[in-house]
């Protein structure tokens, strides 16, 4: 737990200012997101180029609900 404390002080006062906190929780979610991101990206590309083309763009908004609600929930 020392540790994670010594990680958010990052001026090294032995407090932990909001600044501090703001700056590790946002550096959380910016992980989780860029996970989320690449989930979502991976579904979309299809063929596993590692890029999106027009065609599978237009596929995943034209085939049906279900691949909307799919990249939705990850």
């Amino acid at each position: 737990m020392q540790n994670v404390l010594y990680k958010l002080d990052t001026n090294f006062d032995a407090r932990i200012s909001f600044e501090e906190f703001q700056t590790a929780m946002v550096s959380s979610h910016a992980e989780q997101d860029e996970a989320i991101l690449k989930s979502a990206f991976r579904q979309l590309d299809s063929n596993g180029d590692k890029f999106l083309s027009m065609s599978e763009i237009i596929d995943v908004l034209t085939t049906n609900e279900e691949s909307l609600m799919r990249i939705k929930k990850t």
